[in-house]
């Protein structure tokens, strides 16, 4: 289990990431598989994807400078809600 920050960390390069991949589409129930790269009090979002399947809860895993997490997308959310929902998640990396 990651423990999370209490101090909140900068999180860049989620929403371009977002709106390259989702291009003004209707977001789906599916998973957000993310890359990131930690630098100091920053979290660079450096890829990101969508793919179909299910978790209850986001996944984060650090090795190092290197992050990755999952994120679940349900049904009917709207893209403002998953962007302020994840930032909030990643910046307490």
């Amino acid at each position: 289990m990651q423990r999370l920050r209490r101090k909140p960390k900068w999180v860049t390069g989620l929403r371009p990431k977002m709106e390259e991949l989702f291009g003004g589409r209707t977001l789906g129930e599916g998973l957000l598989i993310g890359f990131a790269t930690i630098s100091g009090d920053m979290v660079k979002v450096n890829r990101l994807k969508f793919s179909s399947g299910r978790v209850k809860r986001p996944i984060v895993e650090v090795d190092g400078n290197e992050l990755r997490f999952i994120y679940p997308i349900k049904n009917g959310e709207s893209f403002e809600g998953v962007y302020y929902s994840l930032m909030g998640f990643l910046s307490r990396v």
